[in-house]
């Protein structure tokens, strides 16, 4: 039974399963207007909170008043909700005019109903006018579309910055049940091929947000991320004076994944927010661990030539080799968190991650841990040139010479001096 109840203006409808949270997020945006502006920001948020580590204000990411077909376009590029052409070059081009690159772009359309009939035109519709904004950049054009015309335009235009071609994804919300797939299969399909044909998306995602989803994500988001992950033969670390508990064990890389990623498979960049460094796109690093990656021998290794993550959780609770995390933080492993949820489509379960856990509520913890895991003194190829046998004998040489005729061979920095 689905309860109905009329509030706002001109008849307006919304679900009264979803006006609590709609009401709550009302009060916490200190938001206006009627309630299908406040149900189209609501959608925003909540289809767009996964793509960024950092705040941001949905109504960024509103086409206002005077579009038909689409409610809102969210361009995020580096983890950022970019609203403004300016914001975007910024990213594109520092500020010594130096052309940066391996930048990650994801582009979320939006279309919020506050009906509860799903009508097939009007999804119809939004998929045409997405499709009809990426390829011709034409909808009945306000200042705020014709900006993120342009800014699509200026991402298009310079695929050499990317690690990759953006991902879409394309979200169609209203307060209904949805039941019936096969109504939308078809003109999926058909409009995902069009977008394909493009070659200007990676990975093209739809999505259909009815009542029950809708709940769903808002109630995740007010209780926070809570998720399960299965670790088989961890072993518990000694008592540490303010953290409650603390493990740490092998987990295959695909349920690594899975704890990062929401139920869509989308990344859950807020993740991250406590990490000091965002992904870094494919430096030599990162592109190393790719290689490991795609070589399946090399990846039965991958737990040994990586260093693993490290994750805070307020609370863990532990059922045999099950363990439930919730509001947790990766905070060290930001790149072995990227890089495996790019190349997730090649992971097997013979692969596995080293993971450390820690519960703690104490922030001075907190920060020490993420201040501690983030230390890294780089190390240029050459110290990596030394572990060659021939500078090993070279030293070894050196050291039998008598006094005072004895060379010292620095192979390793400062090692001479001890």
């Amino acid at each position: 039974m689905q309860l109905i109840t009329n509030h706002g203006i001109g008849g307006i409808k919304i679900n009264s399963i979803i006006k609590p949270f709609l009401e709550e997020h009302t009060k916490e945006f200190e938001l206006h207007g009627n309630e299908t502006q406040q149900f189209e920001h609501l959608i925003n948020y909540i289809a767009m909170r996964d793509y960024s580590s950092r705040h941001f204000d949905p109504s960024d990411a509103s086409l206002g008043q005077g579009e038909v077909g689409i409610d809102g376009i969210g361009i995020f590029a580096n983890d950022i909700l970019v609203s403004t052409f300016q914001e975007l070059e910024s990213i594109f081009v520092d500020a010594n005019g130096k052309r940066n690159a391996d930048i990650s772009v994801f582009i979320v359309f939006t279309q919020a109903k506050t009906s509860e009939s799903f009508v097939f035109s009007e999804f119809s519709h939004f998929l045409t006018s997405v499709f009809d904004f990426v390829k011709n950049g034409k909808i009945n054009s306000n200042d705020k579309a014709l900006e993120l015309q342009k800014m699509l335009k200026y991402i298009v235009d310079n695929p050499t910055q990317l690690s990759k071609n953006p991902d879409c994804h394309i979200i169609y919300a209203y307060t209904g049940k949805f039941q019936d797939e096969s109504i939308t299969t078809n003109v999926i399909d058909t409009y995902k091929r069009s977008l394909q044909e493009l070659n200007i998306f990676d990975e093209i995602k739809f999505s259909i947000y009815d009542s029950k989803k809708i709940v769903t994500v808002c109630r995740s988001i007010k209780n926070s991320v809570e998720k399960m992950v299965c670790i088989e033969n961890c072993s518990i670390l000694p008592h540490i004076t303010n953290v409650k508990e603390a493990f740490i064990g092998a987990v295959k890389c695909r349920d690594y994944v899975n704890l990062i990623t929401n139920e869509d498979g989308l990344l859950l960049s807020y993740l991250f927010e406590d990490n000091v460094r965002y992904f870094q796109g494919h430096n030599k690093v990162n592109s190393e661990m790719q290689a490991t990656i795609s070589d399946d021998i090399q990846q039965q290794a991958f737990s040994l030539l990586n260093n693993g993550v490290t994750i805070i959780a307020k609370e863990i609770r532990r059922t045999a080799n099950n363990f439930v995390l919730r509001n947790f933080q990766v905070v060290n492993g930001c790149q072995t968190s990227f890089v495996l949820y790019e190349n997730r489509k090649k992971l097997n379960d013979s692969s596995l991650v080293i993971v450390k856990l820690i519960s703690s509520t104490d922030k001075g913890v907190a920060d020490a841990i993420v201040k501690t895991t983030n230390r890294q003194t780089p190390v240029t190829d050459e110290a990596f040139e030394t572990l060659r046998d021939f500078h090993k004998d070279l030293e070894a040489v050196y050291s039998s010479y008598d006094m005072p005729y004895r060379l010292f061979y620095e192979r390793r920095s400062k090692h001479s001096l001890y």
